[in-house]
């Protein structure tokens, strides 16, 4: 999985030898809409008139149907986005990316000269993304989308969740462990705040995220992880302390397994490619 790439829906897919119909993507997606297609998002047939940017939440159940034109799809991670706590915090609460639901914005068309010209320059920057100027200009270019589908998009939203139990439960969960996970990383721990058992909690997360409660806890401590270890100098010792892990061994452990790569070769390969 890239950080960051751009390219379009259907060629994106034969390539990863992947369906066009229902798959969750794990990054954050946007789905800019030439003319009007027809999605399913969490197998809810969906018409989206021409010239729309949807944003797709990660876990966010969508296909498109065959028969509809190929769209671009712009996908990044975040630890792609979040370059500082500013950016972690924009994005973490964008309404732009309601859990497992999308977030439609018709472009004015005033505006779309403007958006055919941020869509060239994404295209420029994936293709040159091994440069940290072309990084830097990919960041700059989906942070000016979300800011200004932010700005202009609050009049007459259109969000693709259903404000039901296993919503609510999972969206509290989450924002549990953004203000708890240094405390703990057992699931127990966050049944017992949201007074719910522990399998009730993972029903919630199963039916909309399609993870456990362990898998989301872990997803998102790797993700900070990756974070630090890409843009602070705090050591992998300080680093594995922070979230409870007092043996750097046993933190090098449990990165190793997650991603693949130690903390120190992760490190390395990431401030490599963000220097070049």
């Amino acid at each position: 999985m890239k950080d960051f790439s751009i390219g379009k829906l259907k060629e994106i897919l034969a390539q990863e030898n992947t369906s066009i119909r229902h798959q969750r993507r794990e990054e954050y997606c946007i789905l800019l809409v030439g003319k009007e297609s027809r999605f399913h998002f969490n197998k809810k047939l969906t018409a989206i008139p021409e010239s729309t940017i949807v944003f797709v939440s990660p876990n966010c159940l969508f296909a498109l149907e065959e028969s509809s034109d190929d769209v671009d799809i712009l996908t990044f991670t975040s630890v792609f986005y979040n370059r500082s706590l500013h950016d972690t915090e924009f994005l973490q609460n964008s309404i732009l990316f309601p859990d497992a639901g999308y977030f439609c914005f018709n472009i004015p068309v005033e505006f779309q000269a403007y958006v055919n010209y941020i869509v060239t320059m994404l295209y420029v920057s994936s293709k040159n993304s091994e440069k940290s100027l072309y990084q830097n200009l990919a960041h700059n270019l989906v942070e000016q989308i979300m800011i200004q589908c932010t700005i202009h998009g609050t009049e007459g939203k259109s969000f693709g969740y259903v404000d039901d139990a296993d919503h609510i439960l999972t969206t509290l969960f989450k924002d549990l462990i953004v203000r708890h996970i240094q405390r703990s990383r057992t699931v127990k721990y966050y049944a017992d705040k949201l007074n719910i058992t522990p399998k009730r909690l993972s029903k919630a997360t199963q039916q909309i995220l399609g993870k456990t409660p362990k898998d989301v806890l872990t997803d998102y401590v790797i993700t900070q992880f990756k974070w630090q270890l890409v843009y602070t100098d705090q050591t992998i010792k300080e680093i594995g302390r922070e979230y409870g892990f007092m043996d750097e061994n046993n933190f090098s452990s449990f990165f190793s397994k997650e991603v693949g790569l130690t903390p120190k070769e992760y490190r390395k390969l990431h401030r490599t490619k963000s220097n070049n």
